[in-house]
């Protein structure tokens, strides 16, 4: 049960599962390791994190797999540790050292701040040579592991808050609030050659996903051990999944009348008349539509004076 709402048998519609991904494993295999747990293909991910981190990857199963789009462009919170003197090729502590630059003298967390706030706001950001992006139809890394020329492109992204928490040697510590698209470990070299030297990620751990916190997250270990036949642990990650209908808590709900509850069904538009409320939101997507018991029954967005199911939710 989350916040009161109870939630649907896995079996029935899935839904929405917040996970504590541990150190090491990719995002891919935090993925395969909850379809093994939960006997389910039908699961994906929003927003991938590196092997290197940690912290909130909120997994989309069954029916939770038609929310992901939305979840994907949410904004996320970031706390990180960069070493200064040293870039590498993946910008990480994975990678090989590529530069070696010493450290200016008389760092502190007020003279790094003042520098941080240069990249507050919305910046131009290069994304990093060794990530998924695709150039040509292929993932950067891929080329760049193959020894092709990566020509990683600049792309606008938005930085909310960027607060540096101490600065100890060679080392920093910061926490910062991003939109989508954002790569912190294209923030650590950025900022190292602001302080005019090099830098990388040692630790990053996201904080923050959306509405989605650590505070809230099953652990991966829990994942892991249904993975291997653990019926409790199963039990319990089952019990973690957010119902569809609580899943997106900050978008627009329309309660339907009987007769729009089925347009809703069949993919039918939906007018005012066939809503409770009389009337449509202005906003344009996602838009949940839901029947008088509350259960979700698409997702919609405006269009003129109706609304147009983009994607219909199988029910128990």
């Amino acid at each position: 049960m989350i916040g009161g709402t109870p939630i649907t048998p896995l079996s029935s519609i899935g839904g929405l599962l917040r996970v504590d991904k541990s150190k090491g494993p990719s995002s891919h295999r935090a993925v395969a390791i909850a379809r093994k747990a939960l006997g389910t293909r039908d699961v994906g991910h929003a927003g991938t994190l590196d092997p290197l981190a940690s912290g909130v990857l909120v997994l989309g199963v069954a029916e939770g797999l038609k929310l992901l789009r939305y979840i994907v462009l949410d904004d996320k919170r970031y706390r990180a540790t960069v070493v200064l003197g040293a870039e590498t090729t993946t910008l990480d502590t994975e990678g090989e050292v590529t530069a070696r630059k010493p450290l200016p003298e008389g760092l502190d967390v007020a003279r790094v701040q003042a520098v941080a706030n240069r990249f507050v706001g919305a910046i131009e950001q290069q994304v990093p040579e060794i990530s998924a992006v695709k150039q040509g139809g292929t993932a950067l890394y891929k080329r760049a592991r193959r020894g092709e020329k990566v020509d990683a492109p600049v792309r606008s992204v938005v930085v909310h808050a960027l607060t540096i928490l101490a600065v100890a040697g060679d080392r920093i510590e910061l926490e910062v609030s991003c939109g989508k698209g954002f790569y912190v470990r294209s923030l650590a070299r950025d900022l190292a050659h602001a302080l005019d030297t090099v830098g990388h990620i040692g630790e990053l751990r996201r904080l923050q996903s959306g509405e989605h916190t650590l505070e809230h997250a099953l652990p991966l270990e829990v994942l892991e051990r249904a993975a291997q036949g653990d019926e409790a642990a199963r039990a319990e990650a089952t019990a973690a999944l957010i119902a569809p209908s609580a899943a997106l808590p900050d978008a627009v709900r329309l309660t339907l009348s009987e007769e729009g509850a089925t347009h809703a069904r069949h993919g039918r538009a939906v007018l005012a008349q066939h809503t409770l409320e009389g009337a449509l939101p202005s906003e344009l997507e996602p838009i949940l539509l839901l029947d008088a018991a509350g259960t979700l029954l698409a997702l919609a967005r405006r269009d003129g004076e109706a609304l147009r199911i983009v994607r219909g939710i199988k029910q128990a």
